[in-house]
């Protein structure tokens, strides 16, 4: 077995790697989540795809990457049900509202803020994740606190209160993100309380109907034929057309191309900017029917009809020179759904312990199998700073962070060629301790490198692959000097013992 460990050990952390590559296409229920996810959208004027979007916006109100199923605590790194990802997040929170509201998002852990908005404390005084639903019925305080501390001292504001205006500015963003597709607010506002009924693609293609034979009466007119303009048709284009001014102004991406604008990243529109130009210019761009048609299918539940519409979408686009985007949205939603910098900081500690494991030991074999996981997370870590200079289109050292993973990218090369070189086993060691120590670092100064890890350390593909290492080295152990005295099993013993804890 200790023949051929290290290559047992490579191949488990190779297919680790394969697995985080290439995820599976489809949800469960058969939707294509990731597809929509790498669609491009516009916010503050630079291309990103949706994805991004999500996972930016769930880390400022939440704090993690994904939304756990369940009701769970700040310690809780897994729970039973699958949670969601960030596209599906926003996806829920732009078609289904109502659903999305029941999702425990905002952290509070001050009593003084939790005894203002009339919500109920956990019983232990811990960090509790509250639904919008929750807060809903102490919004207005929520807005009254916040308007009376802005106007404190930063200084001198109690924990509490700084704890208000981080769980208000939370509260903006979900709000916007909720009316950056359809007047979700003011669906909800009319349901009164009930859960709302709203099929996005039927109202648009009405509208759409209204809109052509209105244009045709109008054409009508100046041609000097007479028409009759029929008033219930004026009243339901009005109907449809005014909530959409609140996404006009609420909006926090815009997701509609403007024609003949490819290249102007700031001339897209979002969706209620849209409708409102098109009482104007009398069509509607397709871009809005088929975004009605994903919203409408996934609030259904009809997986077909979402990915088909998913992909005219992606068609349309090509058609109309966006092919760029959307290999860009494709490339970055690989990079932040692959996370090589903390695949490589799993892929280092994992070597660190075989290291260690191989000291104590006196084997080898462990430390043969540590080496090819060096290279193994020395090319990741060097894969992820190429990835990151070609989405950026700049150098990889702009922050601290991204100079802290090229420094230690450089220790790294320079220990493994110290390594081959000498061979002495201090230059291995060296390499997977910098690599290691520097990207932890990194992780934790990056914006959402620790929420990451955490995601990272959620999954049980990383688990499985580090307990099939631990297993391989416990093999190793009693048959690395042939047969061995009553002491030295007992040894061995202690030794495995001791690298499946640590890998556990």
């Amino acid at each position: 077995m200790h023949r051929i460990a290290p290559w047992v050990i490579l191949g488990v952390f190779l297919i680790y790697l394969a697995a985080a590559a290439f995820p599976p296409g489809r949800t469960p229920d058969g939707f294509r989540i990731a597809e929509f996810g790498s669609l491009p959208v516009v916010i503050n004027g630079g291309v990103q795809p949706i994805d991004s979007v999500a996972r930016a916006g769930l880390l400022r109100i939440r704090g993690t990457a994904t939304v756990p199923a369940g009701r769970t605590r700040p310690w809780q790194l897994w729970t039973s049900a699958r949670p969601l990802e960030a596209s599906e997040w926003l996806l829920e929170l732009l078609t289904k509202p109502d659903a999305a509201d029941a999702r425990r998002l905002f952290p509070i852990h001050e009593p003084a803020l939790i005894a203002a908005l009339h919500v109920s404390a956990a019983t232990d005084g811990s960090l509790v994740y509250y639904t919008y639903a929750e807060l809903r019925p102490g919004l207005q305080v929520l807005a009254q606190q916040a308007v009376r501390i802005t106007a404190i001292d930063a200084a001198r504001r109690a924990p509490w209160e700084a704890e208000c205006l981080t769980l208000r500015n939370a509260v903006v963003i979900y709000d916007r993100f909720k009316n950056s597709l359809q007047p979700n607010s003011s669906l909800q506002m009319e349901a009164r309380g009930n859960p709302i009924a709203y099929d996005f693609a039927a109202q648009i293609a009405q509208y759409q109907r209204d809109l052509r034979a209105d244009v045709a009466a109008v054409r009508a007119a100046k041609e000097g034929r007479l028409q009759d303009r029929d008033p219930a048709r004026a009243q339901r284009m009005d109907t449809f057309a005014r909530p959409f001014l609140v996404v006009s102004r609420a909006a926090l991406f815009s997701i509609v191309p403007v024609p003949g604008q490819a290249r102007a990243r700031d001339r897209w529109q979002n969706t209620g900017e849209s409708v409102a130009a098109s009482l104007r210019a009398g069509q509607l761009s397709p871009a809005v029917s088929m975004l009605a048609g994903m919203s409408s299918a996934f609030a259904r539940g009809n997986a077909s009809a979402f990915n088909d519409q998913v992909a005219q979408y992606q068609q349309w686009l090509t058609e109309r020179g966006l092919t760029p985007a959307l290999r860009w949205g494709r490339d970055e939603l690989f990079f932040t759904t692959f996370q090589p910098f903390a695949r490589a900081l799993t892929i280092y500690f994992v070597a660190v312990l075989l290291l260690g494991a191989s000291r104590m030991s006196g084997l080898r074999v462990l430390s043969r199998a540590a080496a090819s996981l060096i290279v193994v997370g020395f090319l990741v870590h060097t894969a992820g700073l190429l990835l990151r200079m070609m989405l950026g289109g700049r150098s990889p050292v702009t922050n601290v962070y991204e100079g802290i993973r090229v420094i230690g990218w450089a220790a790294v090369l320079i220990a493994g060629v110290a390594e081959l070189r000498w061979r002495k086993g201090v230059g291995a060691t060296a390499a997977a301790v910098a690599g290691l120590l520097t990207l932890s670092l990194a992780q934790s100064l990056a914006p959402s490198g620790p929420a990451e890890l955490i995601r990272l350390g959620q999954q049980t593909s990383f688990w499985l692959a580090a307990a099939a290492t631990a297993i391989v080295a416990a093999f190793c152990v009693p048959r690395a000097s042939g047969p061995s005295r009553p002491s030295d099993q007992a040894v061995s013993r202690r030794v495995a013992g001791k690298a499946i804890e640590s890998a556990a």
